[in-house]
């Protein structure tokens, strides 16, 4: 497990650096309703639409989290933060605001948030709750490629959910690196293994060099947490973690 710090007082990020914050969601009543008052008409929007009350407050607590994060990098309130999105709806801080060039993304898994931020290159993450499947070996068949099918039946059962969860969160970094989300595929690349780690990204198209070039690091977020970030750069990245 990684060393995760307390929030420092004062924030500095340099260029090659990437922050990771985690934050659980399933938070008292009167948190969820602080947060929710940093939230814009849209997210609260998009709040009401949730059915169930602890799926709209990890909600509220995630955008939240978020908002008070970015704050603290750029200075502002947290209610003042304001994104535009892609037209895959990765948010992005607008221009205006965003003077030193930050880039972030944020992932969200049962009650564990996890957002990554870094300066000027694209950045994608992902976290996973990691738990037995009985049909992994039917999703792997129909997202992965067949050496990574091939890496996950040569492992013992006991290895097998970690395994899965890796190629899984490895996949999904990368496609929310790029903005493409799942629809781009999951099995038009494949990820490498060495030692029973995923170690990086190759292409199996005409973008070979462009991904094995990335940054990619896979590392647990806790316990029973998978996760990966990517990088569109070549740059080796130190990293630091961050308990909000």
């Amino acid at each position: 497990m990684n060393n995760w710090q307390k929030s420092p007082q004062f924030l500095t990020l340099n260029d090659q650096e990437i922050h990771i914050w985690r934050g659980h969601l399933d938070l008292p009543l009167t948190n969820i309703l602080i947060f929710k008052q940093y939230l814009s008409s849209d997210e609260i929007k998009r709040s009401d639409r949730f059915k169930f009350d602890i799926h709209r407050h990890r909600y509220i607590a995630s955008r939240g989290i978020l908002r008070i994060i970015l704050s603290k990098y750029l200075n502002i309130d947290p209610f003042e933060v304001n994104f535009h999105y892609s037209s895959k709806g990765k948010p992005q801080i607008i221009v205006a605001q965003n003077q030193t060039n930050l880039e972030f993304n944020l992932s969200n898994s049962q009650d564990l948030s996890l957002y990554g931020i870094t300066k000027k290159n694209a950045l994608g993450i992902d976290v996973e709750y990691t738990r037995k499947m009985s049909d992994m070996e039917q999703i792997a068949n129909r997202f992965f490629t067949p050496k990574e099918c091939q890496i996950l039946q040569s492992v013992s059962e006991a290895e097998k959910t970690d395994i899965f969860f890796q190629l899984w969160t490895a996949k999904e970094a990368y496609l929310k690196c790029t903005g493409q989300g799942i629809t781009g595929g999951l099995d038009k690349f494949e990820v490498i293994f060495k030692d029973h780690k995923s170690i990086g990204l190759l292409g199996l198209e005409n973008d070979l060099k462009e991904i094995s070039n990335w940054y990619f690091k896979s590392f647990k977020a806790d316990h029973n947490y998978q996760s990966t970030v990517v990088v569109n750069s070549q740059e080796n990245f130190s990293l630091k973690y961050f308990n909000y």
